[in-house]
């Protein structure tokens, strides 16, 4: 049953008025007979694999759910969870996946084949069902899901099967999450003018790209691709141009059709295009188009993965462990990264940067970082960073990590990164815990406790411009971070904001909020520092509040002199509700 149908048309709109003439708790019932009614029209055949399908990736679910709820009493109990939960899910992609093969691809293979083999080799004349790409690649993205317990398994098969065979996105998708998806199909829906109106809208919009652009693009397409094309360069050039717009406009108008019906019923769908044809790269090009597809492919994850590197193997400059770049959705889970305490610590005795000791890097990614790794010997542990000449990360976290003896720090955000969650990690005997250099971060929850040598402080982290930090803001982009409920102890400087030394990388306007937090044996809580140079320049607004600040014991390497270092220039301060206990001085200069 095609969009542009009259009986896709009657189909949807008997579907609305019994969506909202019948009770709300038969809602999704309805939803389940249109699409039913909408797969039959296709033939009775082809409906076996989509229950097939539906069979065996909610079992599939079911049988994971059941792994998932278990508590493992030891180690070996887990790992034998871990194993089962394998089995099941190779069990259903191998089923699923090869049933999309077999399908659609057997005989495709066949043909790329020497025609002395491929003849001997029987073809498959399967009627091929309507959606089965779209329908197997969302099936399998819940019991993705359900293995990396994200999501609970769905134990009623009927609203599963509303799930994968919802009828407007059969024909061209989107690629839709369980989590987003299904809760708004069994939702009780009331009727709401404002849904219909925009839904019609969009769906409206859709025809047009489709009937009025895309099917009148193709009629000058079809002529020039033509076997016995009669037209020269210029005409052909045309062609290919209008190709390109048939093509837009024919799947980005079935995915407005699909999102502006599934609105009538109060459903939003996720957006699958936006603008590609405005790309200004092949890179750009991919994440605009077919994001749901493109998010589904890159969606992945690392765990429970340990990677050493053994002695001699270490090399005298550079070394990492692990690097992911252009990442969406990627999680590296419960991994371990080490390097053995000769190389490593020799390094603490040398004056060079040895920057290039970043052990695990995350690189212009989305929503995308690490969940409880470990990591022993390193410069940065943890880094989240842009590439090297351009890109960002945006929305990406380190979470509930541990990183030891590490040289500059045990995580670090660099500059160009914007909404980074850093919280729940603990990092110990390092130059300085948490770096961040990067825009509107969120460091909460961390526990940091240094204790270098004195010689990795002069070394290391420039004893003048702060020494030791816990959580360092520097160079002077991270503005419109938040820092709360901290602890932090044994650093020279608990909390350092700090600017660069150029041009491009002094103070910007913006908030820095520190509050709540707890300082114990530091010799500063909150320093800010600004290079000479850079006086007078860009001021930002500063707000420390709630937290709790102790020095260290007098005659200690940390005892404790002045609590809050501000510089001379720092403007709009708020500084209230603050403890304070073993230092010389509270606030300097006097406020």
């Amino acid at each position: 049953m095609a969009f542009t149908s009259a009986a896709f048309v009657g189909l949807t709109a008997l579907a609305v008025v019994l969506y909202y003439a019948l009770p709300k708790r038969t809602q999704w019932c309805v939803l389940l007979l249109a699409s039913l009614a909408f797969y039959l029209a296709g033939g009775v055949k082809s409906i076996v694999w989509l229950v097939l399908i539906i069979l065996i990736t909610w079992t599939a679910g079911l049988l994971l759910g059941r792994q998932n709820a278990k508590t493992p009493a030891d180690k070996a109990e887990k790992a034998a969870i871990q194993r089962r939960k394998k089995i099941i899910s190779t069990f259903c992609a191998i089923s699923c996946f090869g049933l999309l093969f077999a399908m659609k691809y057997w005989n495709f293979t066949l043909e790329l084949l020497p025609t002395a083999l491929g003849s001997h080799i029987p073809r498959w004349d399967f009627l091929v069902p309507l959606g089965l790409s779209f329908f197997i690649f969302q099936s399998m993205s819940y019991v993705i899901d359900v293995y990396r317990n994200k999501q609970k398994c769905e134990k009623n098969v009927l609203k599963y099967a509303l799930f994968v065979s919802f009828f407007p996105q059969m024909v061209q998708g989107p690629i839709s999450r369980y989590g987003q998806l299904a809760p708004q199909l069994t939702a009780e829906h009331s009727l709401c003018w404002a849904d219909i109106q925009a839904g019609l809208q969009l769906a409206l919009w859709g025809y047009f790209k489709k009937l009025v652009i895309a099917d009148r693009a193709a009629i000058l397409v079809n002529n020039v691709i033509s076997e016995n094309c009669p037209y020269g360069g210029a005409v052909i050039a045309t062609g290919i141009f209008f190709y390109c717009i048939q093509l837009y406009c024919d799947f980005s108008g079935g995915i407005d059709i699909t999102r502006g019906v599934a609105r009538l019923f109060g459903i939003d769908m996720v957006q699958n295009s936006r603008r590609p044809l405005f790309a200004t790269s092949l890179t750009d090009y991919w994440r605009r188009w077919h994001i749901t597809l493109g998010s589904w492919m890159r969606d992945c994850v690392i765990e429970r993965v340990t990677v050493r590197t053994e002695e001699k193997k270490v090399p005298k400059a550079g070394l990492c462990l692990l690097r992911i770049s252009e990442a969406l959705d990627c999680e590296v889970r419960g991994c371990s990264f080490l390097v053995p305490q000769k190389p490593a610590a020799s390094l603490h005795q040398k004056s060079e940067n040895y920057g290039d000791y970043n052990i695990a890097r995350i690189t212009r990614s989305y929503r995308s970082g690490f969940d409880g790794c470990y990591s022993d010997f390193s410069t940065h542990a943890f880094l989240i960073g842009k590439a090297h000449k351009n890109g960002t990360s945006y929305g990406c976290y380190v979470r509930n990590c541990t990183a030891e003896n590490a040289i500059w720090g045990g995580v670090y955000v660099s500059g160009g990164c914007y909404n980074t969650e850093i919280t729940g990690n603990t990092v110990k005997n390092s130059g300085r815990g948490l770096v961040a250099a990067g825009r509107k971060n969120y460091i909460a929850d961390n526990d940091i406790t240094l204790s270098l040598s004195p010689l990795t402080d002069y070394y290391y982290v420039r004893r003048e411009q702060g020494g030791t930090a816990g959580i360092a803001l520097i160079e002077g982009c991270a503005v419109d971070t938040v820092v709360e409920n901290n602890r932090v102890s044994e650093a020279a400087t608990a909390i350092l904001i700090r600017d660069g030394y150029e041009e491009t990388n002094i103070f910007e306007y913006g908030d820095i909020t520190v509050r709540n937090n707890t300082v114990t044996d530091c010799v500063r809580g909150v320093m800010i520092y600004r290079h000479e140079a850079n006086v007078g320049e860009k001021r930002l607004r500063l707000t420390v509040t709630g937290n709790s600040f102790s020095g260290g014991a007098s005659g200690t390497r940390f005892a404790g002199k002045t609590a809050i270092v501000l510089d001379p220039e720092t403007t709009g301060e708020v500084i209230k509700d603050n403890t304070f206990s073993n230092f010389t001085s509270e606030i300097y200069p006097a406020r």
